[in-house]
């Protein structure tokens, strides 16, 4: 979790707000998107697998590569595993020739995350990764007309994984082996999504697969405030603008450094005229919002991401 002094004077003088949706779920809301949304065929078009028009029309889902940990008398899903190109290829052409004849094939997008085409989409409801992940996977058990065929076809995922050398050598090393494939986000690609108002920030594939959706122009997160306001100035008037930055971009000194010190400045300066913050946590969503007027409440005490979870 986020170690972060310049987020816990932010969090401390916001209004918080607790929203159950993931924060995938939160960012396809942006743009006029459910709870239970088409994460996989949006993804895989960001990652750079809808190239022909037959893509374009199949049914997708994203099929996380996972490891799960047994417990006393269930299993976690404990992490989420991205693998190098030399151990992802062997264990998708392992699944593709185990399941092309059901009409399922495995892909890997660009960025590494791996997906599954299927002729149509099954009719199923599948929690999204982040809203699983360090839990007990029972309460997160596939549902819908098509849940006992698909909870099969993933025990015969783990079956042929278990079993694969790639994964045997990396148990041998102490690392986790790939012993599951986390299925969620079932669906076609909407035809058209309708754009939010502002101007959008990213780089992670569902995010550029919802602005593709919706044609909205999408650059790649600047790197600090600084380049942000600059950008935004070269750009033309100012705007709302929206940002999203992935976990594992940047470390917490660095987020501290590059943003949430200088946000806390230009708020107080009246630089800013809000702030809107959506953060990830435990599978839910903090929100968090600020205006100039809230950080000269001086009475109000820092407050950890810890201690908001534990409250």
């Amino acid at each position: 979790m986020l170690q972060s002094p310049a987020l816990a004077r932010l969090l401390g003088v916001a209004s918080l707000q607790r929203d159950k949706r993931c924060l995938a779920q939160v960012l396809a809301a942006q743009f006029g998107l459910d709870a239970d949304f088409p994460a996989g065929a949006l993804s895989a078009l960001g990652d750079g697998l809808l190239q022909d028009q037959a893509a374009r029309q199949a049914g997708w889902m994203c099929a996380d590569p996972v490891y799960l940990q047994l417990q006393r008398d269930s299993f976690a899903l404990a992490e989420s595993l991205r693998l190098p190109a030399e151990q992802s290829i062997p264990m998708l052409a392992e699944l593709n020739t185990h399941f092309t004849e059901q009409g399922l094939q495995f892909h890997a997008g660009r960025s590494g995350a791996w997906y599954l085409r299927t002729q149509q989409p099954p009719e199923l409801s599948a929690s999204l990764l982040a809203q699983a992940l360090g839990r007990n996977v029972a309460a997160f058990a596939f549902s819908g007309p098509d849940a006992q065929r698909w909870r099969g076809l993933v025990n015969e995922m783990q079956m042929l994984l278990h079993e694969h050398a790639l994964n045997q050598a990396r148990e041998a090393r102490g690392q986790w082996p790939v012993n599951s494939v986390w299925l969620s986000g079932p669906g076609f690609l909407p035809a058209r999504l309708a754009a939010p108002p502002q101007r959008f920030y990213a780089s992670d594939a569902l995010s550029l697969g919802l602005a593709q959706c919706a044609t909205l122009s999408c650059s790649p997160p600047p790197a600090t405030l600084a380049e942000f306001v600059a950008t935004q100035q070269i750009s033309g008037p100012k705007a709302d603008a929206m940002l999203v930055l992935l976990e594992d971009e940047p470390t917490a000194a660095a987020l501290d450094e590059a943003w949430l010190q200088p946000v806390w400045i230009a708020l107080r300066r009246r630089q800013l005229s809000a702030l809107q913050l959506h953060i990830g946590v435990g599978g839910e969503v903090l929100s968090v919002y600020l205006r100039p007027s809230d950080t000269w409440k001086l009475w109000r005490k820092p407050l950890t991401l810890e201690a908001y979870v534990s409250a």
